[in-house]
């Protein structure tokens, strides 16, 4: 992410989300569903819980900058 702030992740977040190959991350952040532009688009992440076994990232939509979530569910 040129130009933007390091995310701040919870501790268990980072753990979770380092586990999520480099190229699935990509992917992840690249189609996030924007209830703004109503369509999938880039996300700068901002921000990352746990809530129970989901990994919940927060940030911005890169085309709007409005906010936007993405849920990963448990690995299995």
């Amino acid at each position: 992410m040129e130009g933007s702030q390091s995310p701040e992740l919870t501790p268990e977040a980072s753990i979770r989300w380092q586990k999520v190959p480099s190229w699935a991350q990509l992917k992840i952040l690249e189609s996030v569903w924007c209830g703004n532009c109503r369509q999938g688009v880039c996300m700068e992440l901002g921000t990352g819980r746990m809530e129970e076994a989901c990994l919940i990232l927060e940030g911005i939509c890169k085309r709007c900058g409005n906010k936007v979530v993405r849920l990963i569910e448990p690995e299995e």
